[in-house]
């Protein structure tokens, strides 16, 4: 696995970390890649060009300022948005790619941006490298990308008569302005049967992470999904089977297809939708079970890091072998449950914790809030959120750490504070 590495090193680390990953894999293995790529990466890279001339000169510490000043320039060279320069016309969407890099960690900013090695690459680029270490292109991590049916018409008719599977991804990526690739490849080129697919199918079993309460429309006639080449809608009454099949106990392949009445095909299509939505997960039956306690420590030491204004942003799911996105802002309501505080002391302990570790909350718009009473409806609604539908979430599918002797309930204790403001 190499996951946010290839593009960030210079070219002769690459090379090498290809040879690495092709001399530990067998015949057969897969290289699970992750990269930076073009044409989504064109218009930063007149940031990452402006930030070359102010890193060589930045004071320790002062790397933040390098960063927000780059931006700020580059925002003013792109003129009024009434009055766009030659460089903001020809690229609208980049002032608000630079309005996101405001609240940007510091440490994910250098790691993107203040390297040498940075460099996206087309996706034809990236597989002729990785082919001469002996690895074939066998499709995206990223579930509804594996089907090109789901493009919208006009470019699933340019696509689909393309059979050079490199070319076909390059002409998907252009179309859809693609800023980043996970790709799965295999050392050779290996290729399943349709009886040796059936057979993997069949082996998978899933069950239900996210209440339908929680994500089903209204009305619910049609499920919206959003994914990489946009907008899906289903058929509820072609999910309703798999949803229902789903939400008791675990299900199978098999007995989906019985219950759904879908051809194995469109079933395959229907279960990677939602699994991208993050509706269902694999169910890992005994092994989930099994690395449920280890799972469960690590989730605590991960909680104790964002309650210390880290940026970690997943809790562990054993269950279902995935992660749940969870914020500080949530880190920080959890120990104030633990700490037995309630309403109105808990949205105000939290408030003063967050501004001690430098976070900032914001609106829906991504405006910072800044009037103390909005800022406590937003910790209360996001409180009420947590409680209501991820604190049973992570207890049921095995990601809640063990329970720990609940302290006496007391007033607000300070927190250790961060050096950087962030945004919640």
């Amino acid at each position: 696995m190499a996951y946010g590495i290839s593009p960030w090193v210079t070219a002769s680390v690459q090379s090498a970390l290809l040879a690495a990953a092709a001399a530990s894999l067998r015949h057969g293995g897969l290289f699970y890649c992750s990269y930076n790529t073009y044409p989504g990466w064109l218009a930063c890279s007149s940031f990452k060009q402006l930030l070359a001339l102010e890193l060589p000169t930045a004071k320790p510490g002062a790397l933040g300022h390098c960063f927000h000043e780059s931006a700020s320039l580059l925002n003013q060279l792109l003129g009024e948005e009434s009055q766009p320069s030659p460089l903001g016309s020809a690229l609208p969407g980049l002032r608000r790619e630079l309005q996101s890099l405001q609240f940007a960690l510091v440490d994910y900013l250098c790691g993107e941006f203040a390297n040498p090695g940075w460099s996206p690459l087309y996706v034809l680029e990236m597989l002729a490298r990785c082919a001469t270490h002996q690895f074939s292109f066998l499709g995206s991590v990223t579930y509804s990308e594996s089907f090109i049916e789901l493009l919208p018409p006009p470019l699933r008719e340019l696509a689909i008569p393309e059979i050079r599977p490199a070319a076909r991804e390059l002409l998907i990526d252009l179309a859809t302005n693609k800023r980043f690739r996970i790709d799965i490849l295999t050392r050779w080129n290996v290729r399943l049967t349709q009886q040796e697919w059936g057979q993997r199918l069949a082996s998978l079993s899933f069950q239900l992470v996210l209440p339908q309460r929680e994500w089903l429309p209204t009305p619910r006639d049609t499920l919206h999904f959003r994914a990489t080449f946009g907008d899906i809608q289903g058929d509820l009454k072609a999910y309703g089977p798999v949803i229902t099949a789903v939400s008791d106990a675990p299900a199978s392949m098999g007995s989906l297809l019985s219950s759904s009445q879908q051809t194995q095909g469109e079933l395959v299509v229907m279960l990677a939708l939602l699994l991208e939505a993050g509706c269902i997960g694999f169910d890992r039956g005994a092994a989930g079970a099994k690395s449920t306690p280890l799972v469960q420590r690590l989730n605590q030491v991960l909680l104790d890091r964002m309650q210390e204004g880290h940026s970690y942003t997943q809790l562990a799911l054993p269950a279902v072998a995935s992660a749940l996105p969870f914020s500080i802002l949530e880190a920080l309501i959890d120990k104030g449950l633990q700490d037995r505080l309630e309403e109105p002391m808990l949205s105000s302990c939290v408030l003063l914790w967050l501004k001690e570790l430098g976070v900032q909350l914001l609106s829906q718009d991504n405006q910072v809030i800044t009037e103390p009473q909005a800022q406590i409806d937003k910790i209360q609604t996001i409180a009420a959120t947590f409680i209501a539908t991820k604190q049973p979430l992570l207890k049921r599918l095995g990601g809640l750490p063990a329970a720990t002797p609940l302290n006496p309930p007391r007033s607000c204790r300070s927190r250790s504070k961060a050096p950087a403001p962030r945004a919640a």
